[in-house]
């Protein structure tokens, strides 16, 4: 289990500890998989670990917006900054560059379709909003990373020759897609701080549109499984395995996941961004999720995972977390009021 820092109403906060997630309840929606099994294959050594390639983002205080070929077009913003481009491993990254940011504000423009909003309720800056936007909808060829409704069409499982039968892959390679959104649970280690040998982490997007798409690939990329499980309403997880099988011996034991980040100034080369720990993830912080979207053999039945078996004749999807990148703190670090003693209640 993750300890946190922060408490809010319905959050207990753990005093001289670190920060908890907690898990709220969920109204649950038939008829769908969670696309979170209890076991799968390993992937951890697969192509699309983290590494210094992608897009950049970081803080230089400009104040105008232009379009690439890789990315959505905006208008003009006052509180947005210049979108160039930068020469990276022969290939010409977009650069999506922010403020730094600042005091919270209540953002100018009224929700739509085309626009963020806080499924928790929480108010950002503009160029915060903005960020969120750009990464939603990235399309970066050159390093085959995709917002959720971006991917491209025609992708599908990778070789069983390049070993990425179980990937979705887009010309041979892994697609990275990105969850944005807040922090509504985690799991990465047990109570008394070991890690798991299958962390999760599940968000609420800032686009409903988002949570639409990824229920659809959970759905449409599994193949021959009767049983019917659940979604959670508005909320996307995202899972991963990581534990390692013990030298000379047939059991395993679990590692920490290392592949935290600080994007609240820019989002880039992970060799550029502060390197945090899953300490750090917390209840409604605003984050950036890279996942892989991997399948794995299931039971036709039960939908369970299966193992030793060597053809895909019933499977099951989900999201592979890459990296998690921290955009900003919820901000919850004070406990909610509680009742006034002077509250003017009638005496019954």
């Amino acid at each position: 289990m993750v300890t946190e820092k922060k408490t809010t109403s319905g959050v207990a906060r753990a005093a001289q500890s670190p920060r908890t997630v907690t898990t709220r309840s969920t109204t649950r929606e038939s008829g769908v998989p969670t696309g979170v099994p209890a076991g799968d294959v390993n992937n951890d050594n697969r192509v699309g670990e983290p590494a210094s390639t992608g897009v950049e983002v970081r803080s230089d205080g400009g104040n105008s917006l232009s379009a690439t070929p890789t990315l959505a077009s905006s208008s003009p913003s006052p509180t947005s900054s210049t979108i160039t481009t930068t020469q990276q491993s022969g290939n010409v990254l977009p650069i999506i560059a922010s403020r730094e940011p600042g005091n919270i504000a209540v953002p100018r423009r009224s929700p739509s379709p085309d626009w963020p909003v806080s499924p928790f309720g929480l108010k950002y800056a503009d160029d915060i909003m903005e960020r969120v936007r750009l990464l939603t909808h990235m399309e970066d060829k050159s390093s085959n990373r995709y917002g959720l409704t971006k991917i491209p069409r025609g992708s599908t499982w990778g070789s069983r020759d390049a070993s990425l039968d179980d990937v979705l892959c887009h010309d041979g390679r892994p697609v990275i897609t990105f969850l944005v959104g807040e922090v509504e649970s985690a799991s990465f280690t047990n109570e008394i701080g070991d890690p798991l040998k299958f962390i999760r982490i599940a968000i609420k997007p800032m686009y409903h549109s988002d949570v639409v798409a990824a229920h659809r690939m959970l759905r449409q990329h599994s193949h021959n499984v009767h049983r019917v499980e659940e979604f959670q309403i508005g909320i996307v997880e995202a899972g991963r395995r990581q534990s390692r099988r013990t030298r000379n011996s047939r059991n395993t034991t679990a590692y920490e996941f290392k592949y935290v980040y600080d994007a609240s100034s820019r989002y880039g080369p992970k060799a550029t961004m502060p390197q945090l720990t899953t300490r750090d993830i917390g209840y409604r912080d605003l984050v950036l999720v890279e996942c892989k979207f991997i399948r794995f053999r299931a039971d036709a039945d039960t939908g369970k995972a299966t193992y030793f078996i060597s053809e895909w004749t019933s499977w099951r999807a989900r999201f592979d977390i890459v990296s998690i990148c921290r955009l900003q703190e919820s901000g919850d670090d004070l406990e909610s009021d509680g009742p006034s003693d002077n509250d003017d209640i009638p005496v019954v």
